[in-house]
């Protein structure tokens, strides 16, 4: 992954019509949530869709609570999301086979002060909106 597309999705959403995106960021103006430090200290991989990535050991009550919030909001505003338990990550190598034991990483302490809207996948991304945390 490029160091310009790594990030932590909050809530996937997959397609969403262009006449949604006002409603979308709505949505996201509405959460109010507090910047919180996320420390992502292990690295692991998973085989069903041969990713490596890195992961907090300990996932902050901030980072819950902002994605519970954003759930809500969408909701609210009448967005379908995937909702299978919240697994924060940050996708490092895509297409990867790894049967070895990983290398232990060195942690990555990110002060998270704002969230994002981003529209792309893959490779490209594309930040629509971003959102202060208080």
């Amino acid at each position: 992954m490029r160091p310009d597309t790594l990030h932590v999705t909050l809530v996937f959403l997959g397609d969403v019509e262009v006449a949604r995106l006002e409603a979308l960021e709505l949505a996201a103006r509405e959460v109010t949530a507090r910047h919180f430090e996320l420390v992502l200290d292990e690295v692991r991989y998973w085989e069903h869709n041969r990713i490596i990535y890195a992961a907090p050991g300990v996932v902050p009550a901030a980072l819950l609570q902002l994605v519970s919030d954003m759930q809500c909001g969408l909701a609210r505003h009448g967005f379908d999301f995937d909702r299978r338990a919240y697994k924060p990550h940050v996708t490092l190598l895509r297409n990867a086979r790894y049967g070895d034991p990983l290398p232990e990483m060195t942690t990555v302490r990110w002060h998270v002060k704002d969230f994002a809207m981003v529209q792309g996948g893959g490779p490209d991304y594309r930040v629509l909106a971003r959102f202060p945390l208080v």
